[in-house]
């Protein structure tokens, strides 16, 4: 799971474990100029990923990449592989190099160009736990923002029996759903007004994105190591996401109780920042830490974790009303379809419709063009229209 280091603002948090887990708060003289480190490696095949990035100051936040370090991460067993940097700041395994091995230990090492060097401890990658179900409920949820309750599907999970008592997991979610333009091309002008040959063509998308929660949890206090219902994200139908067919992925991540308790900050973190995790003036200190000063702040962590994964589908939910916007083709549209021989090169295609009546209308080009609302016309590999 990665992190984009962008907009980090710098404010450090530290953990003290005498016991049980208690917040420390460092005094530092600067924020800037610490190493931050976001990588992890799993049981599923590589290459895995490590960013290292360099913290900026409070007032004048920027992405500041860390080039030309050189990046190991090796196991117990003597088995080493140096990354290579594809571009700045992002350091990968070969697909073929190293693998993650439930039941080893793992560690990453960083040697910047000023001959700093960072380590982890060595971190055993536990027994995957499975996934039982992830499906989804038809709820309302209050707003403040709108005049009416929020409707749509609440996603949950169940996870499989484990052997050991207690578990502690990390949660990620990548979505995917598709989604339709309102209008089919008519007209396509480059330079010259055509008539579009596949009007249908850009009209249907389909659109990937990280779910931005972060969902942690554990079976420590459970008699029956399972859990059951655990609430996941909430998509309502005020956007196009439920408006044909939705999927989600989930990745469950079965963690050590070190790489817990950072994620776990992590979590709670972003319920009281609002989620905006990589907006937010407050970064939390991982496992990685200077050979030669312990007392330095690094930013991050290298997790180490096992993973299983399932995937499921939810078509619209036809019982629940939806908010989301309709392009409608007006007046101004239809007196707008004169000014396309206006358009100039760079904007080029310019695409138009027509109204039922057959009228030339220009409307925003999102309106005709799916892909203007992130998405893509390829359908993805994995997608069932069943």
């Amino acid at each position: 799971m990665i992190i984009k280091p962008i907009h980090i603002i710098l404010i450090v948090f530290m953990f003290a474990f005498i016991a049980c887990v208690d917040d420390y708060w460092p005094k530092l003289d600067k924020y800037e100029d610490l190493l931050v480190i976001d990588g992890m490696i799993s049981n599923n095949p590589g290459p895995y990923i490590v960013k290292l990035s360099i913290s900026s100051k409070v007032d004048n936040p920027k992405n500041i990449p860390l080039t030309g370090a050189t990046v190991i991460i090796g196991d117990q067993e003597g088995n080493n592989e140096m990354l290579s940097e594809t571009e700045d700041g992002t350091y990968l395994t070969s697909p073929s190099g190293i693998l993650g091995i439930v039941g080893r230990k793992y560690r990453i090492e960083i040697t910047t160009l000023g001959n700093k060097k960072y380590l982890s401890p060595f971190v055993e990658m536990k027994n995957p736990v499975g996934l039982d179900s992830v499906y989804a409920l038809t709820e309302y949820k209050q707003s403040d923002e709108h005049i009416h309750d929020l409707a749509g599907y609440q996603f949950y999970l169940d996870t499989k029996p484990s052997e050991a008592n207690k578990n502690y997991f990390l949660w990620d979610l990548i979505a995917t759903y598709q989604y339709m333009a309102d209008f089919k091309v008519r007209y396509v002008f480059n330079g010259a007004l055509a008539t579009f040959p596949k009007p249908d063509s850009l009209q249907t998308c389909w659109k990937t994105y990280k779910v931005q929660e972060i969902f942690t949890s554990e079976t420590g206090e459970l008699e029956n190591p399972v859990i059951k219902k655990f609430p996941l994200c909430f998509i309502s139908t005020e956007t196009r996401e439920l408006s044909i067919r939705y999927s989600l992925l989930v990745k469950q991540y079965t963690l050590s109780i070190s790489d817990f308790q950072f994620w776990n900050s992590v979590r709670k973190q972003n319920d009281d920042q609002g989620g905006l995790y990589t907006n937010q003036p407050y970064q939390i200190r991982g496992n990685v830490s200077n050979q030669d000063n312990p007392n330095e702040p690094v930013l991050g962590n290298f997790t180490v974790a096992s993973v299983t994964e399932k995937r499921i589908f939810v078509d619209r939910p036809w019982l629940l009303p939806m908010y989301y916007p309709v392009c409608e083709i007006t007046e101004v549209d239809i007196e707008n379809f004169a000014t396309i021989y206006l358009s100039p090169p760079q904007s080029w295609p310019v695409y138009a419709t027509i109204t039922l009546g057959g009228t030339p209308a220009l409307p925003n080009q999102e309106c005709m063009d799916c892909r203007k609302n992130g998405g893509t016309i390829e359908k993805p590999e994995f997608w069932t229209d069943y």
